[in-house]
């Protein structure tokens, strides 16, 4: 019986050191908020768009600190309007 709970202990520590091993595996699992690019609105067609999924540890992402414009939440993404593309997208 001990040997088996150190067999599934050595198991348990193995498949950590594999999840832990892929870096994005926090946004995967929903811990941290993700944004991705997402098609223009019909109604305002310039700018860049941005679809961010909320995070269980942060909520969404905040993109005003890059001159973005939030316009609001549908389908459980808050989306927002950058005049720029932005380089880096929290989450990725």
């Amino acid at each position: 019986m001990v040997v088996l709970k150190i067999v599934l202990t050595g198991v348990a520590i193995v498949a950590l050191m594999l999840i832990a091993q892929d870096q994005r595996w926090p946004q995967r699992v929903g811990f941290v908020g993700v944004c991705t690019p997402t098609p223009a609105a019909r109604s305002a067609p310039s700018g860049y768009w941005y679809a961010c999924k909320e995070g269980i540890i942060n909520g969404y992402p905040n993109l005003e600190a890059d001159r973005c414009v939030n316009k609001g939440v549908t389908r459980k993404r808050e989306i927002w309007q950058c005049d720029v593309a932005l380089d880096s997208l929290p989450g990725t």
